[in-house]
């Protein structure tokens, strides 16, 4: 509130609480330089970037499984106060999701000096990886894949981003993965998780 100028305040209700949203009226910071990073999303390793730095929360992950684990002990019981005491439970485990969001993001925009942070458009990556070419359901992908908040990410990032003089980009995901960085074409070698390009970076 010292800083910058509110808006108009917004009243709503979400699961039966009452909430009240401000907005703030803050200024652009023009881009510092014309450099840029790209920032990799995954499964397992939460963001890794172009620079070769991994940034991943094991501990958040920790608190997670064991989240996960006491709510479903909560659904085997199936009685009124197992019910109740499972939805606080998914409210701790969405603030847990949005703190290790905030940590993360902050600790990539300080890692760089780049002023253009590029990401995949991963929208509806969720909904299009969710089967086998054979129409069977990937389980355990899809567990992993749900309990990632891409979007969220994207929107902590993109918005600190414009308080630092940075801004987030983002690009198709259609042949990153097979595209040689350096020379733009589909030429090098996929390994596992390495890809080496035509010169032998990988």
């Amino acid at each position: 509130f010292k800083r910058y100028v509110p808006g108009d305040p917004t009243m709503f209700v979400k699961g039966g609480r009452f909430y009240m949203s401000i907005p703030f009226k803050v200024p652009e910071t023009p881009l510092q330089n014309d450099t840029c990073i790209g920032l990799d999303m995954g499964e397992r390793r939460f963001a890794i970037s172009s620079d070769g730095i991994m940034f991943h929360d094991k501990e958040h992950n920790k608190r997670r499984r064991k989240l996960r684990y006491l709510k479903r002990c909560l659904q085997k019981k199936g009685t009124k106060s197992a019910r109740r005491h499972a939805r606080k439970l998914s409210i701790k485990e969405q603030n847990q999701s949005t703190d290790m969001c905030q940590k993360i993001a902050n600790a990539i925009l300080q890692s760089t000096p780049a002023s253009i942070i590029v990401m995949e458009d991963l929208r509806g990556i969720k909904q299009k990886t969710s089967k086998t070419k054979e129409g069977f359901k990937r389980k355990s992908h899809n567990r992993r894949m749900s309990q990632i908040p891409f979007y969220k990410f994207k929107q902590i990032l993109s918005y600190k981003a414009l308080l630092n003089g940075k801004r987030v980009e983002t690009v198709s995901p259609f042949l990153t993965s097979q595209t040689d960085c350096i020379t733009g074409k589909k030429e090098g070698t996929r390994k596992n998780r390495r890809f080496y390009c035509k010169n032998g970076i990988v």
